[in-house]
């Protein structure tokens, strides 16, 4: 019999398991001329925001940066929450804002145990919650949740690195 959720229309998207590599010869591919041409600047500025940005993270999550990808899966239901509604798509029910431990371990190869243990972590700091169904959410306050308010000047840090990028891309490919 089909689940609830598979009987109503939604915008949900799946996160299918990653197919096994490919062979050198079918990982080939051409990329976008504009890419192409500025390789190494889009490389350089790339590497220079991710690891600016997983710095940033590791500083504010104290080297944690288990907890954070755990936390970015479960927040990241929540966003997407908030971009279908503002899109006016079809709501997302409890259900689908919330994630089991194994679903985690699934989307993050962490194994699940110490999937558990990082969500009891941000549970004693009041960011998660577990649902009737013992899968876990975002504590919210109001319409935010309590983890963003603590983390907020992280958030500004990079939204500002992020725009930086773009910037960066836009005026070199744009010359």
């Amino acid at each position: 019999m089909p689940t609830k959720s598979i009987m109503k229309k939604t915008t949900r998207t799946t996160h299918k398991r990653q197919p096994k590599p490919k062979s050198q010869n079918e990982l080939q591919f051409t990329p976008h001329p504009k890419v192409a041409e500025h390789y190494n600047f889009l490389i350089y500025h790339f590497m220079e925001w991710i690891s600016s940005h997983l710095c940033d993270c590791s500083r504010t999550f104290k080297g944690d940066l288990t907890e954070m990808v755990v936390l970015a899966v479960i927040g990241q239901m929540a966003v997407r929450h908030n971009v279908n509604e503002a899109a006016k798509n079809y709501a997302l029910d409890g259900e689908e804002l919330s994630l089991s431990i194994s679903r985690i371990s699934e989307l993050t190869s962490i194994p699940r145990e110490t999937v558990r243990r990082k969500l009891l972590g941000m549970k004693k700091k009041g960011w998660l919650e577990q649902d009737e169904h013992s899968r876990w959410k975002l504590v919210m306050n109001g319409d935010e949740s309590v983890v963003a308010t603590d983390v907020k000047q992280l958030e500004k840090r990079s939204l500002t690195r992020m725009v930086n990028l773009v910037d960066a891309i836009n005026n070199q490919i744009t010359k």
